[in-house]
């Protein structure tokens, strides 16, 4: 007996409910056809390029902010650590309500 015969075989037992579900999935596997899921999936959000380099540039220029506001620390120039903390602490907080409003899970990606 074939594969494909084999593979009839199986779905014909399956539940008649069940068949076109099964073919849907063999399709799906078989890059025939993309899955008909109602769960969203990695590349149903045309934005997420967008969110992953701006967490990659926001999370480098806060760690970057950072290192020069100790780094000025260190050098006893307090004004300027002081202005890049305070920098960084505005960029941080503008980036959480960006987030929240967009509903990025930055976790995720």
């Amino acid at each position: 007996m074939t594969p494909k015969a084999e593979l009839f075989e199986l779905i014909e037992k399956l539940p008649e409910d069940k068949i076109p579900q099964a073919i849907e999935t063999i399709n799906a596997l078989l890059g025939l056809q993309p899955p008909n899921n109602s769960q969203p999936t990695a590349t149903a959000d045309p934005e997420r390029p967008l969110n992953e380099l701006l967490t990659a540039i926001i999370g480098s220029v806060t760690n970057s902010f950072y290192d020069l506001s100790v780094e000025n620390e260190r050098a006893g120039a307090k004004i300027i650590a002081k202005r890049l903390g305070f920098s960084r602490t505005r960029i941080l907080e503008a980036w959480d309500v960006y987030k929240k409003s967009r509903q990025i899970d930055v976790h995720k990606q």
